[in-house]
């Protein structure tokens, strides 16, 4: 037995913490979330009317907290029958509530996720970070009476938030739900932080004429503005996705097939994003160059075809047929050339015309910056000349030789 002097000392104690314990009356469970919610509010309300007040006041008034503590949890906890309440007063006073879920129960969820205004391979990829997504609401919803859906609303909010900040952290979502014994939850995703509004799209070729590249453009530039309107961070986290995608465009062009072509796609994510496409091949080098010689007086228009077949990785045999428009006049030009280095290619060729040998040269030195000299030995004639390319179709070159200087606009057909 306790003496009269420790009981007495109890009494005097001050509460200073409340511990809550949920129970049901049938031993049925209870989402643990919404345990803990319920469990939060009735530590709430406890603290609120217990904390700071001296144990035997408390145990005096007992029936009285009981009786106010089951009044608000009556109004709040909607769904559930509140069987008991039991406090045990003390310096760390526990709460106990019984509770008894009411009849009608959500046994399953089924969600609907809609994104507008993306395409259905995005929103396949959408769904595919939120495979999980079910669970998150089933844990939450399932053995929930149906009537306790409005209370728990903010639970559903913080696990989508939670799930969303791990799983798809680009996008916010609204939600709707229908309870019943089968509910329905409608997420709507929109997304948030930087946009992509516009996808700049870029092809290049060293080895193929650009008119061959137009073939498939409109179908490249479908699938990129595809990209319009999806967050900046969800694209480059997908990058791989999406260049994959393109690449498997390029890969079903039967002109691309034939020519053995193979393409590096680089994705510059961004607000407005680049997307550059390099399509080579390592058996031909085709192309087709429009000139316009600006302070040249004499054939200051031409067309350089280049057609070459390569025999090794680094030499090709080749064949070029330069045309005068205002002569209407071919000059072909067979020779061969060898790859020093990826950037640096000499070569000598036959000008039929003047019946010479034309020793050439050409050095990359920037992405869009080229060097390009050649010497014509029987006459002992050079030209050197400084290319930089706007785009894909036009560029522009400075070139000096042994009489004159002049700028030369070129396109790349």
């Amino acid at each position: 037995m306790f003496s009269p002097s420790i009981v007495s000392a109890a009494a005097n104690d001050t509460i200073e913490n409340i511990q809550v314990s949920v129970q049901t009356d049938s031993g049925q469970m209870i989402p643990d979330k919404i345990v803990k919610r319920m469990q939060a509010s009735i530590y709430t309300i406890g603290d609120n009317v217990l904390s700071g007040h001296l144990v035997g006041d408390v145990e005096l008034k007992k029936d009285k907290y009981e009786s106010l503590i089951h009044e608000v949890l009556d109004r709040i906890l909607i769904g559930y029958s509140i069987k008991s309440v039991m406090i045990e007063p003390q310096a760390s006073t526990s709460i106990v509530v019984v509770i008894s879920p009411w009849p009608d129960i959500i046994n399953k969820v089924n969600v609907d996720v809609v994104v507008n205004e993306v395409s259905p391979e995005v929103k396949n990829l959408i769904l595919a970070d939120l495979a999980e997504i079910d669970q998150v609401f089933n844990t939450v919803l399932v053995g929930l009476p149906i009537d306790a859906v409005d209370w728990a609303r903010s639970i559903i909010k913080i696990s989508l938030t939670d799930f969303l900040s791990v799983q798809l952290p680009e996008y916010d979502a609204s939600f709707e739900v229908v309870p019943s014994n089968v509910t329905t939850l409608k997420l709507n995703l929109y997304p948030k932080g930087n946009i992509i509004h516009d996808v700049n799209l870029s092809l290049h070729s060293e080895s193929i004429p650009n008119i061959l590249l137009l073939n498939f453009r409109p179908y490249i530039q479908k699938q990129s503005e595809k990209l319009i309107g999806l967050p900046v961070e969800f694209v480059k986290r997908h990058q791989a996705y999406f260049v994959n995608e393109l690449t498997d465009v390029l890969s079903h062009d039967k002109n691309l097939k034939n020519f053995g072509v193979t393409t590096n796609i680089k994705m510059q994510v961004a607000n407005n994003t680049d997307i550059m496409i390099s399509a080579e091949t390592n058996k031909y080098r085709i192309s087709l160059e429009g000139y316009l010689d600006i302070g040249r007086k004499e054939d200051n228009t031409s067309l350089k075809v280049h057609a070459g077949k390569m025999i090794s990785e680094q030499d090709e045999v080749f064949v070029e047929a330069d045309f005068l428009p205002h002569k209407v006049q071919w000059n072909l030009l067979p020779g061969i050339s060898h790859d020093l280095t990826p950037q640096t290619r000499i070569g000598f060729k036959y000008d039929t015309n003047e019946k010479a040998t034309v020793l050439w040269a050409k050095q990359q030195v920037a992405e869009k910056w080229l060097l390009r000299f050649e010497h014509t030995s029987s006459r002992e004639f050079n030209e050197f000349a400084v290319r930089y390319k706007l785009h894909d179709f036009v560029g522009v070159e400075y070139v000096i030789d042994d009489n004159d200087s002049w700028l030369r606009m070129v396109g790349y057909f």
